[in-house]
């Protein structure tokens, strides 16, 4: 069989891609998460957050409901500013709206850095006020319309921002997810690599059993690619790393989610790697329609890569790493959502994929209509493309689309009681 070259790579500077209200002006390296602008947690559709905490900057392109106490940006503002923003990076943007009505009352999203701005796509009921109850100056709040600086829910910041600069749609979220489940699809192709083994070092034979205890090698000045079927993730108890992902060996893990797409992760432990680590990982679900993280999952190192799935996260633990998803939930009523802490992706990913996979390099340019070219190059491409309308040549192989369908809505996909697997799957918070 034919091999071809599928290389997503990332640019040796950090990427800042800004659109303005029109939509001009772009600039984007070729790699899985650049379209993403250094956000912490970048999701096409609607956030629900009710806890824990985002470290980095947050970027929905839906709507907002805040269901309890919640901070973003603690950790970092991010790299991304819009034009006429000055030095100020948007650490909150909200393609949409905030949901007032079915926030819960008291609640306040805090962007928590003194240099941060918010932007806000569609003001209906809300408004955002720079000066108290008394008059006075204070920092902005945006709360809903009839109802005083001081009044809660709300979304406060920690500087006063111009309101006209609050108003803001800056992001082609559209263009953004047509280029990660192209990227997805792409990286889906690449051929297994890495054997996992037990303690002593004998392979494990696939499909990998129940209660496995996995240990893992990866090799050197190449990307470890470890396909994995839904089931058999679901069946590791634990992955040990016997040496730590690198930018020069980075891993991605594919899971194939296609037995059920509505999938229930229960992250298994990965000893031997940390937050260190979590910039060469990347967790690509292809298919996946919904993820959710039950309160049993352990702390997960690296990216969740899944454009296609609402991702529900119900464990007190953490991610370490981007969230790429359709739409957030951050924990409920009954469930603490942990943490997401700020750990971009920054490794090159170059792997090969068989015939008759074509080779996709995708395009991260965020322009309205971006689409994949096909590179038959084994050296990965880091050229930023700089025009606001980049060519593109169609692919000509007679496969399918490389774009997965796209989730009709980004309420999560209604689910059975019990997955494929055996496991119940964990109530809605």
């Amino acid at each position: 069989m034919i091999a071809a070259s599928v290389s997503i790579g990332v640019s040796t500077m950090a990427a800042v891609v800004m659109l303005g209200p029109g939509g001009a002006a772009l600039a984007s390296p070729t790699n899985p998460t650049a379209a993403a602008l250094g956000f912490n947690v970048f999701v096409d559709e609607n956030a629900d957050l009710t806890s824990n905490e985002i470290e980095g900057p947050l970027a929905l392109g839906g709507n907002l409901r805040i269901g309890g106490p919640f901070q973003v940006a603690g950790s970092s503002p991010g790299t991304f500013i819009a034009p006429g923003d000055g030095t100020h990076p948007s650490a909150l943007v909200i393609g949409g709206a905030i949901n007032w009505l079915t926030s819960a009352p008291g609640a306040i999203l805090a962007v928590n850095n003194n240099n941060a701005y918010a932007k806000l796509g569609d003001v209906t009921g809300s408004q955002v006020l720079n000066v108290d109850s008394n008059n006075a100056p204070g920092n902005t709040h945006i709360v809903p319309v009839n109802t005083p600086y001081e009044g809660t829910p709300r979304v406060e910041l920690r500087l006063t921002q111009p309101v006209t600069s609050v108003l803001q749609s800056v992001i082609d979220f559209a263009a953004a997810f047509t280029d990660f489940r192209n990227s997805s699809t792409a990286l889906a192709g690449c051929t297994n690599n890495v054997i996992l083994t037990n303690a002593n070092g004998v392979p494990l034979s696939r499909p990998i059993a129940p209660l496995t205890q996995a240990y893992i090698t990866l090799a050197p000045n190449t990307t470890n690619v470890l396909n994995l079927t839904g089931v058999e993730l679901d069946n590791l108890v634990s992955l040990t790393f016997n040496n730590s992902p690198t930018a020069t060996q980075p891993l991605l893990v594919n899971v194939d989610t296609s037995a059920d797409n509505t999938y229930v992760f229960d992250v298994p432990n990965q000893a031997g790697i940390g937050i260190g680590q979590a910039p060469f990982i990347l967790w690509n679900f292809p298919t996946a329609s919904s993820i959710t993280m039950p309160s049993t999952a352990a702390t997960l190192e690296g990216t969740l890569y899944a454009p296609n799935a609402d991702l529900i996260d119900l464990s007190p633990n953490n991610i370490e790493g981007q969230v790429i998803t359709e739409s957030i939930t951050m924990g409920g009523p009954n469930a603490n959502g942990g943490e997401v802490h700020y750990a971009p992706f920054t490794a090159t990913l170059n792997c090969v994929a068989t015939s008759p996979t074509p080779s996709v390099s995708p395009s991260t340019s965020v322009s309205p209509s971006p689409s994949a070219s096909p590179s038959t190059s084994p050296s990965p491409s880091a050229s930023p493309s700089t025009s606001p309308s980049p060519s593109a040549s169609p692919s000509t192989s007679p496969s399918p689309s490389m774009s997965p369908s796209r989730s009709p809505s980004a309420s999560p996909t209604v689910r059975p009681s019990r997955s494929p697997y055996g496991r119940p799957y964990p109530p809605r918070p």
